[in-house]
This record gives C-alpha cells, structure tokens and sequence, in this order.
C-alpha cells in the first residue's frame, strides 16, 4: 500500500494501480477516454492529466497523464490547478473540434462518456468554424452501427477487438489525424463478443442497431438486475424495458463472472420477449374447438384433470428457474417429476452434480480461468456453447501471468501497462489444446494440433489419461506424431502452474467427462491447483440436477403403460428430444394434457390445456450456473399493466394455485420469498437459497429500490389512448424493487443489485469503470453461495469407458454441433437474428469422397421411421466416419445424438443412391 496526497488530502490506496484508477475509486473526477479498467494505459487521449509536485516546496510542479503514472508513496498530486483544468478544456476542445455535434439525433445521447467529459471539463463554446473531416460508415452486421465521424480515435476498440478478443476483421486505418476504425470492407463482423464495441466506445461510433429500431432515451426505460439465460455461464445483466417491450440489455459488473463484457448472444437475443405471438390467455381444448379461460376456470379444468386421473406426472425444465422446479416438484410428489432431460443427458449432468459435490477440486469462477497456463478442452466447442467462457480462455493464453508476476512484483511495469504487457508477452507462451470432433476458431491459439485421421478423439483422450496415470500410451501402436502430441501435452499439464480442464455435456458423451474427471483427478495428485469445469447446456441445468427426477425416457414409458395420466410439462418442447412419432401417443389422447410456456413451441399447440406464463424478463427467480454459484434474477416488468388482456402467470404461481385447490387448502406461498424459504427447507442443496439476494422487506432509509431513474419522463401518458388518467403502478411484492422511479436513488452506494447505471455527472456505462474493488461501489457480486457440498459423503463414481465401436460397415454415428445463434430453443422465436442463423451437416472430406458427396449437397438418413434431409457442408477437420448435425430442433431432435445411420444422397433423377 502507498500513501499519497491528492488536493491536499491523505490517501492509503493500492500502489499497483495508476493514478487514474486511485482517483476514481476514490470518487475524485477525472476525465479520460482511452484508459479502460479492463484494457489499461495507453495515454493517446491526453485527457487524464494531473500536476504532479516532487515534494511539499514545489510550487510549479509537472504536467502527468494519470493514466499512465504509478500511484506511488509520497506523491503529491493536484487535479485541480488552474493549469490542469484549462488544459483539459483545450485537449477536449481539439477532440471536438472534427466532432459533428449531432447529440440531438445520436443514439448514444444521455448515455455518452463524452457528453459527460465535455460538460465535466466545461468546454461548451465552439470556437472551430472551417469543414470537419467526413468519412464513410461501414456496414457491419443486423446488430451494430457505424458512424465513423464521431470517432476522437482513443484506440478502445481496436484494443478490445483485435487485442483483447482476439478479432481478425476490424482494425485502425490510416496514420495521423487520419484515422479510420472498421473492417477492411464492411460486412458483419466476425467476432462473438463484437457488441462490446458499443459499450467500449466512449462516442457514439459504435451503437445497438436493434435498439434504434425502437428507441428511447437512457432515462425513459425501467430497468432490473438479471441474470443472463442464453447459457450455463451465469453472466450478470441489465435490462431495459419501454412500453412492455425489452429494448436494450447492456453488462452489468461481475468481477467473478462476466467482469465487463458480454457475448453478442447475451446482448442481443431477447426479441421472443417481444414477438406479438405470445401466449396470453389460457385456453382449452375439446373436440378441436378452442375456448378461452379465466385463471379460475384454468384451475377449475385442471383439478378435474387430476381428479379423475390415476397418476400425476410432471415434466420439469432445465431453462425455467428452481422455484418453477420446485413447484411442480410439490405438485406431483418425486416419485413422478421427471426432469425434462433425455437419459444421456440426465446422466451426464447427474455426474457433474455429483462430482463437484463430493470432491475437493475446484470449479473456478471465469476471472479464475484467465489465471490458467494450461488449459485442457474435450469435446466442447465452447466458442458457440459458452462465448463468454472462450473469452476467458483467449485471456488466459495472453495473460501469461506466472511468467510477469515477477515483473509487476518488482515494479519493472505493471499490470496496466497494456503496451508493455503485450510486447513481453510475446516472448512467453501458456498452453492451450483443444480435442474435439469438429474445428473451432480457438484453434489457432492451440500451442500444439493434432490430425484427426491418425486417431480418433476417444482413443487420443484415453491414451492421454492413461499416460497420467500410468506414465504409459494405452495404445502402443500409434505413430511418432500422435505419439509426440500426446507427450507435449500431458507435460505441458503436469508443468503447469494452474492447470486447467473443459469439458461439458453438449458433446453428450458420457465417456468424455468420464475422462475429463479421471484426468484431473491424476494431474490433481502433482498438482493442487488443478481445476475442472464442465460446461452444461441450459442456464438451470445444474438446478434442475439437485432436484431429485428421472430422465424423460422413463416418462414416456409411464404414459404408455398407465392409463388416464395426467400430464403437466411446465416450459420444456417435447419435440426438441424425440421424434414425431414417439409423441403421437401423448399429443394424439388430450384429455389429460398441461402444458405451461411463454412461446407457442409445438408441445404448447398440441397441449389440450394452454396455460400462459411469464418469462424470466417478467418473473423474478433463482437459477445454478456451472460452478453451482445461486443467481437470482428480477422481474423487469409487469406485462399486464400494458394490456390488462395478457393473462401469463408465474409458473409456480399457477402450480401452486393448481395443488391448493386440488388438496382444499389455502394459498400459502403468496410471495417469492415464501417458496424460497419452502424450498431451502426441503431440498438440502438449496438450503443457501435463502441468502442469494435481499428479501422483499429489505429497504433503504424505509425505501424501495427504483427501477427507472429519477429522470423518467412519460409516465402519465403512457395509456392515455386508454384512459387519461395515470394507472397506479404494479406493486412488486416478490422483491425490493419498485416499478418506475419510486424509491431512493442510494441503491449504488448500500446495495449490490443495481438496475442501472447512474452517477451524479456521470451518466453512461463508463459510471460504473470508476467504481473498483477499493470501496466496492456499483458492483453486482453475487456472493458465492453454491449449493451444499456433501464433503463428508464419499461416493465412488463409475469412471469406466469405452473406445468408439462401429457395427456396420460404412456406417456413421451422429454427434451433435452448435451455432452461436440457431443452438437454442429460444432462438426460433427471434426474428432480427435470422440473419445469423445457419442449419447444416458436417462431414469429413475423405469420407465425402467416398460416397461422392460434394459440399452443399443434400443427402438422406433413415432412423425412428422417419427420413431426415440436411444440407452438407465439407471439412477437413471433421472426425471420420462421424456426420455432425445441428441437434436440438423439432427437425433434428436430440435423441439422434450417438445413433448410427447409414447415409444416402439423391441422384439426378431424384432417386436414392446409397
């Protein structure tokens, strides 16, 4: 720690930061552009400059960038001389002085860094009247725009694309005052984390695209905490609402988590909130008549239902919340809620649930991620089964941090340092290997690859894990190179400072995580730092682990062997596991069938009882990421205050409404809390639950939190065409937000959970850059309450596997792939990202060339009395006599995923050649 003087203040802070960064966290104001907590120092800007005294008798002192200057002990620091403050306004005026001046019709107006810099330097005076440069704007994909000449070229996000995110199209142009940021030519840009670019640019260069389509100022949305649904990772958010439509979702801080950045599927997949076919109104079946309900007749309908049933059974989900869960759990009993998943993936993620329970490794959180120097991943392709995640793993092969601690703990440079940072970087090199079925972009940050048609993914992990083990091949056989490749990297594991494995359930082998559990386990007996983390498909999948179920196999075999079941499937497609046929029993008899949704998914159509529910956008809940870290999520709005016609209810609401009428008994679970507070008591691994978020009693100087700003405008005229008199707003009782402004603004300063980002004079994103860890202001830090570990409790997991058997000839297994946007069963329901959705095979070239198909060719497969068509696409780093399809639609159910298929393709005369 150091002692330093600002404005003849004494201040202990963290000598490791620059002056910049103390500053801030200090609450003292300083201006700046190009310095980003995250991306460092480069001091292009200008902006940021303090005067600096040698000791208490210099009067003159020195002008410094703070930016770029340690916070050292003893240092005198004055950021309020006249000279500094007339030459920040000068340095800002230049910046202007090519500025268009266009805030009046710029997106970014009231949530701009800049507007917020030139009113704290006080520069309000044009003084420049010659032309201004111009140049051309870039088209640059469905979700950014381009405007090039509001650019002062502080480098952020060129430093942030290329740099930091390991982007390939976009870079800086030119030289001098003649600079250009964008692709070489426009097209959509490439990068999974390119939205970031609108959060990272301090102007209006970079801004949303979908939130132009329907706009409104910063002030004039309602905005709630969440937690981001798109993925097992868990990333922090916040979600902005007008007119009961989501508008803009932008990053809210997480220091464990997603730190400052979000993926373009976190940003930007939200139109099925928004879609106007929705299900609001419960609706009833019969005789192919549909009748509309009322949530009383619902329930009514229901109750006869489960009266003249002889079993109830109940089909959870693993994208719905715990308490959702946990309410159909109530309803039905265990011995007949099955969780939703397939028997593959059911056992799969029981393992995983297992395994973090009862061992002692540990399952890092992502900024522990980026400290690994060795990283290990099989059969995940996490760039499009968890961006987020690949980002951390791009940080962690450019960290290199066990190699410049040494550097930073001298004082030879430091952390912030970005340009230093880089430069010796170069000279030392983490490990990262990839083993996979299909190719990935982080390939090429792979320090070492191998050839798929030498070995085959199982028998290279087998042999890997065997060699940690035994300190021997399994195989003898292989050749010199697979030979060398394996050695390299059970070496580079074993030498590692802080190893690390990935894994996860998409590949859907079980022999995989099997391994991937054997071998950190070996390499943890070296090595203590050793870490495991295993990427799961949905954002409650591990919750839906700890509540006890059985896979959907054994549903169905209870529906066809038991008759006048009743059966409830609470936000789960049944078309997205198995095929048509399978389902035509339960969709073809129902009078039996509930089926509770936010989407018309084709379960919710075929459903004789329609039941609307709310969304996570419009419900409040709690979900499990992949480390076990508990996570609650806020309503953003209520639906119905918009159009008293929508009719979605919570789906624990109406379960539990359903099971007290069914029983005769009284409504007990009035509040969130009171199912939160059920739920800890019944279920062990959700007994920390309870102390994820405040409850709904908690206040602030006896004040609930707002969820729009104090400057919220249009309040009263929002349903004039309705009545012209203001509607009482919604009350929320499940949490301790109000709806609009009511409330104290101090939410910063005494909460954790904050709905938006807002500071006296600073009023963009860039607020929350000036809040660290030195008073931990403005930061969402979900505190880490993971469900019970059951340490004391030793079970020996089945760990046996086998090598990948073929049993016909010419045959080929399915394995599934994924896209970044068309992997997800939301995902059908967004429009403005149908651009960016693809659906297509993947083949090895070899074995293409066998059965003379060229690519884009449309071929045939046979299984489950259907015939499957897909278009082709060739590789050259697909597995052999493995086809990978785009698995998790009602085309291609998951239940195809390790099938063998005999593939055929169609003549010219449109026939079928084998």
């Amino acid at each position: 720690m150091a002692k330093l003087y600002i404005d003849n203040k004494l201040y202990i802070v963290n000598e490791s930061n620059n002056l910049l960064h103390t500053c801030l966290s200090k609450g003292i104001n300083i201006p700046y552009f190009c310095w980003h907590p995250e991306l460092g120092s480069v001091g292009v800007c200008r902006q940021c400059s303090v005067k600096k005294y040698s000791d208490i008798n210099d009067k003159i002192g020195i002008i410094v960038m703070s930016c770029m200057t340690p916070s050292q002990d003893g240092n005198i620091i004055s950021t309020k001389s006249h000279e500094i403050i007339n030459f920040r306004k000068d340095i800002i005026e230049l910046m202007m002085n090519n500025h268009p001046h266009d805030c009046p019709v710029c997106s970014e107006g009231g949530n701009c860094h800049l507007q917020d810099m030139t009113v704290m330097t006080k520069h309000y005076k044009r003084r420049y009247v010659f032309s201004k440069k111009k140049y051309k704007n870039q088209y640059l994909g469905p979700f950014i725009n381009h405007e090039m000449n509001r650019c002062i070229s502080c480098y952020r996000c060129v430093r942030f694309y290329k740099n930091y995110a390991g982007g390939k199209d976009f870079n800086v142009y030119g030289s001098a005052d003649n600079l250009y940021f964008g692709r070489f030519e426009e097209g959509i840009l490439e990068n999974e984390h390119s939205g970031n670019l609108i959060e990272i640019c301090p102007t209006g260069v970079f801004t949303d695209k979908l939130y132009e389509e329907n706009y409104n100022r910063k002030w004039d949305m309602q905005y709630s905490p969440s937690i981001c649904n798109m993925c097992s990772i868990g990333c922090n958010i916040s979600v902005g609402e007008r007119y009961g439509e989501i508008r803009k979702i932008e990053n809210r801080y997480n220091i464990e988590i997603n730190n400052y950045f979000l993926c373009d599927v976190g940003r930007f997949v939200y139109d099925f909130n928004n879609v106007k076919n929705r299900p609001n109104y419960f609706s009833y079946n019969k005789k192919e008549i549909c009748k509309f309900l009322n949530f009383t007749q619902s329930i009514d309908i229901a109750v006869s239902y489960l009266k003249k049933s002889t079993k109830i059974l109940g089909i959870g989900s693993s994208r719905s919340s715990i308490e959702n869960n946990f309410a159909l759990l109530e309803l039905v009993g265990i011995e007949n809620f099955s969780t939703g998943l397939l028997q593959e993936e059911h056992n799969i993620i029981t393992l995983i649930n297992q395994f973090i329970k009862q061992n002692n490794l540990l399952v890092p959180s992502l900024r522990e991620v980026e400290e690994s120097d060795a990283i290990l991943i099989l059969g995940e392709d996490i760039i499009n089964t968890a961006p987020r995640l690949a980002l951390s793993v791009r940080r962690a092969m450019k960290k290199k941090s066990k190699h410049l601690n040494k550097f930073y703990e001298k004082k030879i440079f430091y952390k912030w340092q970005s340009d230093t940072v880089k430069i010796f970087s170069k000279k030392f090199k983490n490990s990262l290997f990839i083993i996979n079925y299909n190719d990935s972009s982080l390939n090429g940050l792979c320090t070492l690859n191998y050839s798929k048609k030498d070995i085959s993914v199982m028998d290279l992990i087998i042999n890997i894990n065997h060699l940690i083990e035994n300190n021997e091949l399994y195989d003898k056989k292989i050749n010199d190179d697979i030979n060398k490749y394996i050695n390299f990297v059970v070496n580079s594991l074993k030498l590692s400072k802080n190893p690390l494995i990935i894994s996860g359930s998409h590949s859907r082998s079980l022999s995989i995580i099997k391994l991937a559990i054997n071998i950190s386990k070996n390499l943890k007996k070296n090595n203590k730092n050793t870490k495991l983390l295993f990427v799961t498909p949905d954002a409650n999948s591990m919750g839906i682990s700890c509540i006890p179920g059985f896979p959907l196999e054994k549903a169905i075999d209870i529906l066809k062997n038991n008759k006048n079941v009743a059966l409830i499937i609470m936000e789960n497609d049944l078309y997205r596991h198995l095929p048509k046929k399978k389902l035509k029993y339960i969709f073809n008899n129902k009078t039996n069938n509930i089926v509770l949704d936010h989407q018309f998914t084709k379960s919710f159509r075929n459903a004789n009882l329609k039941v609307p529910v709310k969304n996570f956008f419009e419900s409040s809940g709690t979900l499990i990421n992949y480390e076990g870290r508990l996570q609650r999520f806020f309503q953003v709005y209520e639906p119905s205050f918009y159009n008293k016609n929508i009719n979605r209810i919570e789906s624990w609401r109406w379960l539990h409404a359903l099971k007290c009428k069914f029983h005769r008994k009284e409504l007990y679970w009035l509040k969130l809390d009171d199912i939160i507070s059920d739920c800890s008591n019944k279920i062990l691994d959700f007994k920390n639950i309870i102390s994820v978020a405040p409850k709904s009693s908690y206040r602030i100087f006896g004040q609930k939190v707002p969820r729009s700003p104090h400057r919220f405008s249009g309040r009263t005229s929002f349903l004039s065409n309705i009545d012209i008199h203001e509607p009482k707003q919604p009350e929320d009782i499940d949490s301790m937000f109000s709806f609009s402004m009511e409330g104290t603004q101090l939410h910063n300063k005494y909460s954790d959970q904050v709905p938006f980002y807002w500071s006296p004079g600073w009023n963009s994103l860039q607020s929350g850059n000036r809040y660290q860890l030195e008073n931990n202001l403005n930061v969402s830090l979900n505190k880490k309450n993971f469900f019970i570990k059951k340490n004391d409790i030793n079970i020996k997991l089945d760990l046996k596997f086998l090598p990948d058997v073929f049993l016909k000839k010419n045959s080929f297994k399915i394995i599934p792939h994924y896209f970044l946007f068309d992997s997800k069963e939301i995902f059908q329901y967004c429009k403005k990202i149908d651009i960016c959705k693809k659906k297509y095979g993947i083949m090895n070239h070899l074995d293409a060339e066998n059965l003379k198909i060229k690519n884009n060719s449309i071929i045939y497969f046979f299984i489950f009395n259907n015939i499957f068509t897909i278009k082709i696409k060739i590789s050259h780093f697909m597995q052999n006599r493995y086809i990978s399809l785009p698995l998790g639609s009602s085309e291609y159910p998951f239940c195809l995923s390790g099938k063998e298929i005999i593939l055929f393709k169609e003549n010219e005369c449109g026939s079928f050649i084998k």
